[in-house]
């Protein structure tokens, strides 16, 4: 997972020390861990929007590029720095689990379709294929006598 800190500021903005660098790395890397191979880029994007005259303006961007899935960005304006850091990578988390599970859902879904022609193709129904289903019991084979011997009939000439 690639990350990049962008800092725009006006005169009297944001720098970025080694210690923001840091907590925004050891932050992403705490949060994203369990879906990092997902992902294929980071960038965040810290902006102080009213430079010295103050207020609610620390600005945070986060995008995030997904595999198989469309890109993510949250922004998050605080009036703190770290809050508005804290709060972009904890909405971006959330939304990446709502997506992710998306996706599962829908390889499930496909899954289970796929698992249905299947059995459809071969004049089985979901609960006489392989997994069973459920509380389905087994049904018994009807067995010859020993010896018999099963008649074909031959099919008709045309």
């Amino acid at each position: 997972m690639r990350i990049e800190i962008h800092v725009h500021s006006g005169a009297h903005g944001i720098t970025l020390t080694p210690e923001l660098r840091q907590h925004v790395e050891r932050r992403l890397a705490l949060a994203l861990d369990r879906v990092e191979l997902r992902i294929r880029h980071v960038r965040i994007t810290l902006v102080d929007a009213n430079g010295p005259r103050g207020g609610i303006d620390q600005r945070c961007q986060l995008q995030i590029e997904l595999v198989h899935l469309p890109r993510l960005v949250v922004l998050e304006t605080r009036d703190e720095l770290g809050a508005a850091i804290d709060g972009a990578i904890d909405r971006a988390v959330q939304t990446m689990g709502r997506l992710l599970g998306r996706q599962r859902e829908a390889v499930r879904r496909a899954r289970a379709a796929r698992g249905g022609a299947r059995l459809a193709l071969r004049g089985l129904t979901p609960a006489e294929g392989p997994r069973g289903g459920g509380n389905v019991a087994p049904q018994e084979v009807p067995s010859r006598p020993p010896g018999s011997v099963r008649s074909i009939e031959p099919a008709p000439v045309l």
